[in-house]
């Protein structure tokens, strides 16, 4: 009997797109959590999609030596299903999400040992029963349970187990805490997760206990009616109202008047050149410029005006836009350079930027320092 963890994960969540960059501990919060997994790395496998939004994703994990699965992207239970083709009957699926970042090692081993206890073929982990935030979620089943799962509904194809749970296989294993956690959250969803999530982990070393950590989370509130979107438009493809979101926004980083921010605007930029716009509703939060560009020696691209407004600097808004960005990097295949100043400079060489001294197809510039991503 093998145990084999699926871990669920994509870039284009309605809620917080591009979530899986986050930077935790500067690295992303993708490769923060196989970290907490590293004890169970060649039983593990991020099963993500093949879509082109997935780009960055799968490429992080190929550098990283992660072993990844390219499924449906419309169907999760089929990914899975896919994916598992060639296992046993009875080899053991253990289902996590990327959303979930306290789960390690020692909380998988033991909810599997347990699982392995009662033979059952599917248990979960229930917050209220056992006493854990919202987060800690953990679910245990053989192949052949997914197998016989006969059900093809929207619920079922998205949420893999849908069809599985009853009131008999929920984990009763024990109360993890002596208060009451199971109000707490510690999955991330939305921006109050991020900021919340950041200030406890950046201050732990990356491999402290799950019930630690959770020790330490702290009730908060959840702004529902933030919704964060992302627009790429072509120069051609602006419309009036978001060619002056854009330059009402480069106004609050470069002291120039709306006309002449228009007028370099319309000289500077090609019609094909991609805008990179992520709003909060209707309001304009963060936007920059890929440019794309020739040189005598090779084409290239070009990271312009990368710009978030004041209110949302520190909360993550700049890595899901150069995340986004770099999706769209690896997709066009070409190097990519950009200017940064000493504020920016960790931010970009924590994606995989490195600093050159010099280039033959882009000059240098005074104050900056020139950086460039390769494939």
């Amino acid at each position: 009997m093998n145990y084999h963890i699926f871990l669920q994960a994509r870039s284009d969540s309605k809620r917080l797109p591009f979530k899986n960059f986050l930077l935790f501990k500067k690295i992303p919060a993708i490769l923060y959590l196989c970290s907490r997994l590293k004890y169970l790395k060649k039983n593990l496998t991020v099963l993500t999609t093949n879509l082109k939004s997935d780009a960055f994703l799968r490429y992080l994990l190929k550098k990283n030596k992660i072993n990844f699965f390219e499924g449906s992207s419309s169907n999760v239970k089929k990914r899975f299903l896919d994916f598992s083709s060639k296992m046993n009957d009875e080899d053991i699926i253990i289902r996590i999400t990327g959303d979930n970042l306290l789960i390690d090692s020692k909380l998988i081993k033991y909810c599997l040992s347990v699982f392995i206890k009662q033979k059952k073929d599917f248990l979960y982990l229930d917050n209220r029963k056992n006493n854990l935030p919202y987060g800690i979620s953990i679910e245990i089943f053989k192949v052949k349970k997914l197998r016989n799962e006969k059900s093809n509904s929207k619920k079922s194809q998205e949420h893999v187990t849908y069809g599985f749970k009853n009131n008999y296989n929920s984990f009763t294993i024990k109360k993890f805490f002596k208060k009451k956690v199971y109000n707490y959250r510690c999955t991330l969803d939305y921006l109050e997760d991020y900021e919340n999530l950041k200030n406890l982990i950046n201050k732990k070393n990356i491999n402290i206990d799950w019930k630690l950590l959770c020790n330490n989370l702290l009730p908060y509130k959840i702004n529902f009616k933030n919704e964060i979107n992302f627009k790429i438009k072509k120069t051609y493809e602006l419309t009036k109202t978001e060619i002056n979101k854009i330059l009402t926004l480069k106004k609050t980083y470069w002291k120039f008047s709306l006309s002449s921010q228009k007028k370099f605007f319309v000289k500077n930029y090609k019609k094909n050149d991609l805008h990179f716009l992520i709003f909060n509703n209707s309001q304009l939060i963060a936007y920059n410029c890929l440019k794309k560009t020739k040189s005598i020696h090779l084409p290239f691209m070009l990271i312009d005006s990368f710009i978030v407004t004041p209110k949302y600097k520190g909360k993550g808004i700049s890595n899901i836009l150069l995340a986004k960005n770099i999706n769209e990097i690896i997709n066009f295949n070409k190097d990519t350079y950009l200017y940064a100043n000493e504020n920016s400079l960790n931010l970009y060489k924590n994606f995989g930027f490195k600093a050159i001294k010099s280039s033959k197809i882009i000059e240098q510039r005074p104050q900056k320092k020139l950086l460039k991503f390769s494939l």
